[in-house]
C-alpha cells in the first residue's frame, strides 16, 4: 500500500486521517473486509501521530465503516451498513435557538458530581474514576421546552462546582470566557430515537413521538475532549 501523507492542515487532524483512510476505502485500496496495517504503520502512511491515528479510527468506528475485532484487528466494513453522519462544527443549543429569532432559555437545571466510568472515560480521554461533572438542562425557545440537554465534563477544568450556578446560556462558551477552555470543534453523529418517560416528562411531551438525539464530543484547538454531551 502507497504512503500518503497528510502535507496540508485544512482541519483538525484526526478529521483530515479519518478522510485519508475513508479515501484509500473508496478508492478500493481498502476493500470490505480487508484488515487495516497495523496502528504503527498505518501511523506512518499517514504521516500523524499514533494518538491522531486512534481519534481518527474511532471516528471511523462511530460511523460504522470499521469495525474492531479483539485480538484480530480492525476491519472495514460492507459498504452498505456504512452510516456516517459527523458533526464538525460546534453549535451550542442557544445558538441553534437564537438563530430562530426565539429567546432562548432554561427551564430546569441539574448538577451532579460523579466519577467517571468507562463510556465517558473513553469518550474525555481520561481516567476511568476521574472526578467528573454532569450538567443536565431543559433549554427553553420563547418560555416552551425546546431541548433537553446533558453534558460531561472535568471537574479540573472548573475546581468548583458551585460557578456553574451562576451559567444561564451556552455551556461552550461560559467555559470559554471563564476558564479559556475554547470549543474549535466537535465530533458526532445525529441518531432517530424513541425517547423514554425521563425525557418525555422533562420536555413536556403527551404523544410518544421520534426525537433526534445529537451525540457528541467538543474539543478545543489542542484536539483535546472537553465536553461530551448528548441533546
Amino acid at each position: 500500500m502507497e504512503q500518503f501523507k497528510i502535507e496540508k492542515l485544512t482541519q483538525p487532524l484526526p478529521l483530515i486521517a479519518r478522510d485519508k483512510i475513508e479515501e484509500l476505502i473508496q478508492n478500493s485500496t481498502l476493500a470490505p473486509g480487508d484488515r487495516l496495517p497495523n496502528e504503527t504503520k498505518l501511523a506512518q502512511m499517514l504521516g500523524v501521530s499514533r494518538i491522531t491515528l486512534r481519534e481518527a479510527l474511532r471516528l471511523l468506528e462511530e460511523d460504522g465503516i470499521i469495525i474492531r475485532r479483539q485480538g484480530r484487528g480492525t476491519f472495514v466494513r460492507s459498504s452498505d451498513l456504512i452510516i456516517r453522519n459527523p458533526l464538525e462544527v460546534n453549535t451550542s443549543a442557544t445558538e441553534v435557538i437564537e438563530s430562530k429569532g426565539l429567546k432562548a432559555g432554561t427551564a430546569w437545571f441539574k448538577l451532579e458530581r460523579t466519577k467517571a466510568d468507562k463510556t465517558i472515560s473513553n469518550k474525555l480521554n481520561i481516567e476511568v474514576g476521574s472526578r467528573v461533572i454532569i450538567l443536565e438542562r431543559v433549554r427553553t425557545a420563547n418560555e416552551k421546552p425546546a431541548v433537553y440537554t446533558l453534558d460531561v465534563f472535568s471537574e479540573n477544568i472548573v475546581g468548583r462546582i458551585e460557578v456553574l450556578k451562576e451559567l444561564s446560556g451556552s455551556l461552550s462558551k461560559f467555559l470559554e470566557e471563564k476558564y479559556n477552555q475554547k470549543i474549535e470543534y466537535s465530533l458526532g453523529r445525529i441518531i432517530p430515537i424513541l425517547p423514554g418517560p425521563y425525557i418525555l416528562d422533562k420536555l413536556k411531551i403527551v404523544e410518544l413521538s421520534p426525537l433526534l438525539l445529537v451525540e457528541e464530543v467538543d474539543y478545543n484547538s489542542e484536539d483535546k475532549p472537553i465536553i461530551y454531551g448528548r441533546e
